[in-house]
């Protein structure tokens, strides 16, 4: 038996009322849940597959002083059952990070990773947050997990905040699920850790957190284009391609400075796309198994579902951070004409607002529908975060965090294929050229429209 269970209950209660800052989140952790779309989802005329779901409210009549009473005893019994039986709760990493104690065998790790890459992947990221400073491991993100880190990073700037994590152990590492997405290969990996985390905030002190906490579990999703060998982005700074160093500077577009290469490719090597919380995972999704769905993308080799959820994070972190006040000009690189008066009119309502602890909890393509040559892909988004308020160098706090549900579509015609490996909304699909004049809504190089279904994925709704 999987030692996180014997007092997973235990822990659960002591960590209901914490949202972990961590890299990657934590935001399934929250005491309200409620949704943009006031409990609306789609249409069924469609094929849904969500499996996810939020738990809502609810009173109770228990007195606080009993459950403080109770979530002490269960405090006190787990220590002194750890200290009792240490064998019940496994060996930590040692003998920097090469000594694993692996209690799973059955699935063994994909070809093109191993324990020793997953584990200096995982401490980089851990220091790339912590720093605040993501250019030593872009390489390796796809352009969603990037966003989503940058995101959180611009907010926590605005917000004067910072993360600091000490006293990370590594305690095992294992495959979770290992599946194909038409052209891809998809693992999920398993880390098992521990960590002290402390949540700062310089203007409003009143923010800080401090948690040590075992025996956390989540989930990383790799992917990487079947049958090719794969390139060393992890720990080598030379481009995949050429071999010439990489510079510095790779950021929204993480391309080669000499040779122009997508260097975040999953044909170089396994793109971390994703970070999952154990509370939010479901591993693979019913969605891979239609055949009328992957009927339809049969021409388009670069077409996987983990690719589009990846697109979906992107545009949504992108949004969120524009709501929370960011230049509303990116929005138009992605968005059809009516969706894009419609985030204007919500980024107006939020009046200042900005997003504090914003985390996604999850992505995924909830549903699918064909109408003419069009195909729309419709996903459903969970997120966690508090409102608040700059106002006389302090932050004035508008709301608890809770847990809110969104929903989009991206639609696109059914004989289009992307000709070019591209940075979502920030390059042409046509030529790939950069976006470098924001006043413009044609590619100033090659001329073609930003917004096109011919050529890529179009926001055409939001809620």
């Amino acid at each position: 038996m999987k030692r996180k269970y014997y007092f997973g209950f235990l822990l659960f209660l002591y960590s209901l009322p914490n949202l972990y800052a961590r890299l990657g989140g934590g935001g399934g952790r929250s005491s309200r849940s409620s949704s943009r779309s006031s409990g609306s989802s789609w249409s069924s005329s469609g094929h849904s597959y969500s499996s996810h779901s939020s738990g809502g409210g609810g009173s109770s009549s228990i007195s606080p002083v009993v459950i403080i009473i109770f979530i002490v005893i269960c405090i006190v019994v787990y220590f002194y059952l750890k200290k009792k039986f240490p064998s019940m709760f496994g060996n930590t990493l040692t003998d920097n990070n090469q000594n694993f104690v692996d209690e799973y065998t059955d699935v063994p790790l994909p070809d093109g990773l191993d324990k020793k890459k997953l584990t200096f992947a995982f401490r980089e990221m851990q220091k790339a947050w912590q720093n605040k400073d993501l250019k030593n491991v872009r390489k390796w993100m796809s352009d969603g997990m990037y966003q989503r880190l940058h995101t959180q990073i611009s907010i926590m700037n605005t917000l004067s905040q910072r993360n600091e994590l000490s006293n990370l152990r590594i305690e095992n590492i294992r495959v979770a699920d290992l599946r194909k997405d038409n052209g891809y290969d998809v693992t999920d990996i398993e880390f098992i850790f521990s960590v002290r985390d402390k949540f700062i905030s310089e203007i409003y002190p009143k923010f800080n957190e401090d948690y040590d906490e075992e025996n956390i579990v989540e989930y990383w999703t790799l992917i990487r284009k079947q049958n090719v060998e794969s390139k060393d982005l992890y720990t080598s700074n030379n481009c995949p391609n050429c071999g010439d160093v990489l510079s510095d500077d790779l950021g929204e577009i993480s391309r080669c400075s000499s040779c122009g290469t997508l260097v975040n490719n999953a044909a170089y090597d396994w793109i971390l796309c994703e970070i999952t919380q154990e509370d939010d995972y479901e591993g693979e999704q019913d969605v891979l198994l239609d055949q009328n769905f992957l009927s339809l993308f049969t021409h388009d080799k670069e077409f996987a579902v983990q690719k589009m959820e990846d697109i979906a994070s992107n545009i949504f972190m992108q949004i969120m951070e524009v709501f929370s006040g960011g230049k509303i000009d990116k929005l138009d690189k992605f968005s059809d004409e009516n969706t894009l008066s419609q985030l204007i009119s919500i980024k107006n309502s939020y009046n200042g607002i900005i997003f504090n602890r914003l985390y996604t909890n999850f992505v995924t393509l909830d549903d699918y529908s064909v109408e003419g040559n069009i195909i729309d892909l419709k996903f459903k988004i969970s997120a966690t975060y508090s409102e608040v308020k700059l106002a006389n160098n302090t932050i004035q706090k508008v709301n608890e965090l809770e847990t809110q549900e969104f929903y989009m579509t991206l639609s696109r015609n059914k004989d289009a294929v992307l000709p070019l490996e591209i940075s979502y909304s920030h390059e042409c699909p046509n030529c790939a050229a950069p976006y470098d004049d924001t006043t413009l809504d044609k590619c100033s190089y090659c001329g073609s429209p930003f917004v096109d279904k011919s050529k890529n994925w179009v926001l055409t709704h939001f809620e």
